[in-house]
């Protein structure tokens, strides 16, 4: 997204070429507007005063997950406007030529401005909350402006996506060991020699019958009839 700076250009631009035809010293066209500058880690929550075509600057490091909550509010004075821009964007609009400057999110012309800012892969990196009171575009300063920051940096709950990544990893590679053992017992099975049949079943056995008895018998008694006569 780019916000591109309103028609004040064209008004200041008329104001000092009037102080130079009365002959009045004017300041530098880099004076028109300034502000401040801070680095904040996790949270910032303070009151400041914003004179005309000033502002503030809240530069956070924004990491994919990571949420910014911000709630700013005008306690005295006119509306505001509020931008969230990459390190670029920030040295467009602090530059007095740039004509635009490139934003993630803009609020303008509020009395309170609350909401979240989430980052991606998109937009991580350097980027700054700017509170505004500069009549570049949206509202139009009419003088100071007394501003309540509260600006929260919180880092994503749950699993990193390192850690996800690792158990995804693992779980492939679990999966792969049962599979290759799967295979290898499956090949052993289609290698081995099929089993022998069992012999026939003889059926059970039939009930018992003991042997047959013969009484003892006496030796024949002589006289033992001759031979036969031979021949």
């Amino acid at each position: 997204m780019v916000a591109t700076r309103g028609a004040s250009w064209r008004g200041v631009a008329i104001a000092l070429l009037l102080l130079v035809v009365l002959g009045i010293n004017a300041p530098p066209v880099a004076a028109y507007h300034t502000g401040t500058t801070k680095s904040v880690s996790l949270q910032i929550s303070e009151t400041v005063t914003l004179h005309m075509n000033n502002y503030a600057v809240y530069t956070f490091s924004i990491g994919s997950g990571d949420t910014l909550t911000y709630n700013i509010a005008v306690t005295s004075g006119a509306p505001i406007d509020m931008y969230v821009v990459p390190a670029d964007g920030l040295v467009d609009y602090e530059s007095e030529s740039a004509q635009s400057f490139v934003l993630y999110r803009r609020v303008e012309n509020q009395m309170t401005i609350a909401g979240t800012f989430v980052g991606t892969s998109q937009n991580s990196g350097t980027d700054s909350v700017i509170v505004d009171n500069v009549d570049f575009t949206g509202a139009v300063p009419s003088g100071d402006v007394t501003v309540t920051v509260d600006l929260t940096r919180a880092l994503p709950t749950g699993p990193s996506l390192v850690v996800l990544g690792g158990i995804a990893l693992v779980v492939i590679i679990v999966i792969a060991l049962v599979a290759v053992l799967t295979l290898r017992a499956r090949e052993k099975r289609a290698m081995a020699p099929p089993p022998m049949a069992p012999p026939a079943y003889p059926g059970p056995p039939g009930p018992y019958a003991p042997p047959p008895y013969y009484p003892p018998q006496q030796p024949p008694q002589g006289p033992y009839p001759p031979p036969p006569p031979s021949p």
